[in-house]
């Protein structure tokens, strides 16, 4: 509710188990806090930026999302991607982190989602998953609720699997925001001429209005630090309002 009093078009929560060893800090479950989030609000967008997909059964993922829309009326944005750090979001569970099985996990997972999101009745044998269902309800949106992937490389994988979807939610290699120069890049690699979204972390010294200048859609800013207390660590940013991004 304060986001949206302070003018902030956005909402939205890391798909985390854990914090790196040196920096612990308390994380909740992202599904359980947006549909907290869906029911408090009435305007702004909200969802997971990003969900670990390779980490996760993508038809409880998808049933997750599809429930959050319908509690938000319609205003959720997925976002996917291949998940961070490897040791403490992989390894530590036994899970592979090795980064080509991740990709594959992804992708394949990807289909799936977005079938389900759709409300189609899906028939998968694929190399990880095999998936005869049909979940309903669809998604509160038409026709699916959005799909972003993360990712901050440029090489051909990580651009082709961003280019099919309906957005990118990218860093740099040092994991800091993209400059204007960076969008300009970005959008010369997707090639869309559609609606198609490039969204970014902020970066110090950047200004939002020239990064919009440069064909960026959204600007996600974030605490400098977080403690186990976190929300009073966002708070001071949540009531700023979209202005704080320049800082």
């Amino acid at each position: 509710m304060q986001a949206e009093a302070a003018g902030w078009d956005g909402f939205f929560v890391w798909d985390t188990l854990q914090t790196e060893a040196a920096t612990p800090v308390d994380v909740l479950d992202p599904a359980a806090v947006l549909a907290a989030i869906a029911v408090s609000t009435s305007r702004i967008a909200l969802g997971p930026m990003v969900i670990a997909l390779p980490r996760r059964r993508p038809w409880k993922v998808a049933k997750e999302i599809i429930t959050i829309d319908h509690l938000a009326g319609g205003r959720v944005i997925a976002g996917f991607g291949l998940g961070a750090p490897p040791k403490e979001e992989f390894a530590d569970f036994g899970e592979p982190t090795d980064l080509r099985a991740r990709a594959e996990l992804l992708d394949e997972g990807l289909a799936i989602i977005d079938a389900m999101f759709a409300g189609q009745k899906l028939d998968h044998d694929g190399p990880a998953y095999r998936v005869h269902a049909h979940l309903s309800p669809r998604g509160f949106q038409r026709p699916r609720p959005p799909i972003w992937v993360a990712s901050i490389g440029t090489n051909r994988g990580p651009v082709a699997r961003a280019r099919r979807w309906d957005g990118v939610f990218t860093l740099t290699e040092d994991f800091q925001g993209l400059t204007p120069g960076d969008v300009h890049a970005w959008r010369d690699r997707v090639g869309r001429e559609d609606s198609y979204v490039i969204t970014t972390t902020a970066r110090a010294g950047i200004r939002s209005r020239d990064l919009e200048a440069a064909g960026l859609n959204w600007r996600v800013s974030e605490p400098p630090h977080l403690h186990n207390d976190w929300i009073t660590d966002l708070r001071p940013l949540v009531l700023a309002g979209p202005d704080a991004s320049d800082f």
